[in-house]
């Protein structure tokens, strides 16, 4: 449709989908399954303890702190936060399009945490509260002004903002 209506041109999808399929053929995903080696892993290879290391590890070494002119990160323990942004409260679209659906073994999301969770209890001895405050994919903003009295009486938020799959 966007093609009829000159938004693009075949070129133009013809280039994006030579680039996303392209990986994926030469992993071999649309190989017969008894020619690829990846097909005889079991299942217990699926989301296994040494796997989940190298990724968190991964994860950590990648995180990168751009300024701290004010000395607010680390984050100390025992304090008052607000984490505060839709991003912060929901494990959806915390990962990114190509993470698949089986995250957690058994196909749902119960080994992730959210973001407000997993500073809550690394806050020990402190007081973490919550809030939406506003949509990630619409225009609902009923949940501003509770976000902003949980900032108001904190010592430090952390506003947690993002795009998720729905408008990815």
């Amino acid at each position: 449709n966007a093609t009829r209506i000159g938004l693009t041109t075949e070129a133009v999808v013809d280039a994006a989908w030579r680039r996303s399929f392209r990986p994926l053929f030469r992993a071999g995903r649309f190989d017969p399954v008894a020619s690829v080696a990846w097909a005889a892993l079991g299942v217990e290879a699926i989301n296994a303890s040494e796997h989940q290391a190298v990724s968190a590890e991964a994860a950590q070494q990648g995180v990168v702190l751009l300024k701290n002119a004010r000395g607010a990160l680390p984050l100390r323990a025992g304090a008052k936060l607000a984490v505060v942004g839709p991003m912060g409260v929901t494990t959806g679209g915390l990962l990114s399009d190509y993470a698949g659906d089986d995250i957690c073994f058994g196909g749902d999301w119960h080994c992730m945490t959210t973001i407000a969770d997993a500073i809550a209890a690394a806050n020990v001895g402190g007081e973490t509260t919550q809030a939406q405050g506003v949509e990630v994919d619409g225009g609902g903003t009923d949940g501003v002004a509770a976000a902003l009295e949980l900032v108001a009486a904190a010592d430090v938020a952390v506003l947690v903002l993002g795009i998720n799959k729905t408008i990815e």
